[in-house]
């Protein structure tokens, strides 16, 4: 497999792996897909410079870019699988708090 891919996070009962970040302002958001297993996608992988080469065909899919890409995550072989999906940070976690001394005890 061409790509190594940095360490996946859980969301709704699937792994997901961020292909890149927005930051505007005070806004932020990432962009990630799917990953699975090699042997559970349906389809056959494809490389980071196979899908560059297609060009506007890969760029327009309905799945996205990086659907159907062959990764790497640690001796795992794994496909990163489309439609996109963006996170944004929650309110609650926006903007962190110290706890106070008082509640830990």
């Amino acid at each position: 497999m061409e790509g190594r891919v940095r360490a996946p996070f859980k969301w709704q009962n699937a792994l997901w792996v961020s292909v890149g970040g927005i930051s505007r302002g005070e806004h932020r958001a990432v962009h990630a897909y799917r990953i699975i297993p090699a042997r559970f996608f349906d389809g056959t992988p494809i490389s980071y410079h196979e899908n560059v080469m297609l060009g506007d065909e890969a760029r327009t899919r309905a799945k996205g870019f990086y659907h159907g890409m062959a990764v790497t995550w640690g001796k795992q072989d794994c496909v990163l699988i489309g439609p996109a999906s963006i996170f944004l940070p929650s309110e609650d976690k926006a903007a962190p708090q110290q706890a106070d001394m008082f509640d830990l005890l």
